[in-house]
């Protein structure tokens, strides 16, 4: 499935190289202090937390995201300084791009305060690192992928992004080719972070919560990325892109900015649209017999172009609470 933005596989390869690298375990450009970003006292949870306004960015406290073997981007948890969490829940959707959908509930202050406490413990989170396993000297590594994890704070104007792989998969070797693998004792400790963060409700009692459910997150902002490919060769009897009465003045192919997609042969446009553009969206593919799930994170339907000729895939993806309506970074999570 195309996505727009760096693509979420370029974290995981960056993880298996410093898997296989000849650096020491945990190497970071720095010695990260302890004190993690947008950390509060310890008391601080009766003071109220802010109400956003409509159409105001909310601040993020921490995001994670993750990739396996298979890599679909997901994602993934990111908790916000007004309380809410939104993450992605499996078995959320029902529509065709059935997926992770994204839902989201609201902590009280007492209950942000301990994921900001959980960020200090880690000691980690005060600037860039990438955190792994490596091959012990004259050892040959099984071959495999492995999960990664890339978490993003922020620390004053700048955000700090701190990857890790989990270690699992390095025991397990261990345990097969014993001394295979020297890993980072800050990968169990982001791993058992991640743990927390992927399944928040799960790690977070009742009374962390200031609401008694969770609830469907119906995301106001959106990417459109089409994708045009010219081939030459059998375009298959699917729907022709052109046969789709799109709400807008020109054809699909020419909507948004030319936007080059990075580590992906093609080339793509890219717009940032509302909730109603992508609604009139999916009602003109649906006029076809072509569905589309908002509620997903992301969803892309491909189309035969006989004008190309070749293929057309038309993507939205969600824009999260704390991403500004723009292509930059292709919308990365």
């Amino acid at each position: 499935m195309f996505t727009p933005g760096r693509p979420f596989t370029l974290l995981l390869v960056a993880l298996v190289a410093l898997a296989c690298s000849t650096a020491g375990p945990g190497s970071s450009p720095t010695s990260p202090p302890t004190m993690a970003p947008g950390s509060t006292p310890t008391g601080a949870s009766s003071t109220p937390l802010p109400t956003p306004q409509p159409g105001e960015l909310a601040g993020l406290v921490v995001r994670l995201t993750w990739c396996d073997d298979v890599c679909v981007e997901s994602p993934g948890t990111s908790v916000y300084a007004d309380g809410r969490v939104v993450w992605a829940a499996m078995g959320v959707t029902t529509g065709p791009n059935q997926g992770s959908g994204l839902v989201e509930r609201t902590l009280t202050p007492a209950g942000l305060q301990m994921v900001r406490d959980a960020l200090d413990a880690t000691g980690l989170f005060g600037a860039d690192g990438v955190y792994g396993a490596t091959v012990h000297p004259g050892k040959e590594p099984p071959a495999h992928g492995a999960k990664g994890y890339r978490f993003r704070a922020p620390l004053g104007v700048e955000d700090v992004v701190v990857m890790s792989t989990d270690p699992d998969i390095f025991e397990f070797d261990n345990r097969a080719f014993p001394g295979t693998w020297d890993i980072a004792p800050e990968a169990y400790t982001l791993a058992a972070l991640a743990g927390k963060l992927e399944d928040p409700e799960a790690w977070l009692s009742g009374d962390a919560w200031a609401d008694d459910v969770h609830r469907n997150h119906a995301a106001d902002r959106f990417l459109l990325v089409v994708t045009a490919d010219r081939w030459q060769g059998d375009l298959g009897d699917g729907p022709d892109v052109d046969d789709v009465r799109w709400p807008f003045p020109s054809s699909i192919d020419t909507v948004g900015n030319a936007y080059a997609i990075e580590g992906q042969a093609a080339a793509g446009r890219c717009m940032p649209i509302t909730r109603g553009l992508a609604a009139s969206i999916a009602n003109a593919e649906r006029a076809i017999g072509v569905e589309r799930d908002l509620n997903a994170p992301f969803s892309s339907n491909s189309y035969a172009w006989h004008r190309g000729p070749g293929d057309v895939s038309v993507t939205i993806r969600v824009l999260l609470p704390d991403q500004p309506m723009s292509c930059a970074g292709g919308g990365q999570w």
